[in-house]
């Protein structure tokens, strides 16, 4: 049985969320999760190899990518944006910005998902 590639990204989310990274104050580790499951899900649902690539090359290819639907690529390119900085220059978001990453990451699942 094929599990669809969103219903596999919701419950890495929830798994996520169980977790309690935030409230631990391990933002820098929430962020690197959200960012995997994000990550994982384009590659089970777009067969683009989004986690063995850095943003920027992602970005580019994803530019050249007719199968990815060009309204979430701006939603993409911001949210990974975001944990880059998160993960990689050390910002430390607040409160609603955390919750708008990990809000933004359900939007792209949900508008993206397959259809049956």
């Amino acid at each position: 049985v094929r599990i669809p590639p969103h219903e596999i990204a919701y419950d890495a989310l929830r798994r996520l969320v169980a977790q309690g990274l935030i409230e631990k104050g391990e933002i820098k580790l929430f962020y690197q999760h959200l960012s995997d499951i994000i990550r994982r899900y384009i590659e089970n649902r777009f067969g683009l190899k989004a986690p063995e690539q850095t943003t920027e090359e992602f970005l580019a290819g994803l530019d050249k990518d007719k199968l990815f639907p060009d309204a979430y690529k701006g939603l993409l390119r911001d949210f990974l944006k975001h944990c880059d900085l998160v993960k990689f220059a050390e910002h430390r978001p607040a409160a609603p910005d955390i919750q708008n990453a990990f809000d933004s990451c359900k939007a792209f699942i949900s508008g993206t998902e397959e259809k049956e």
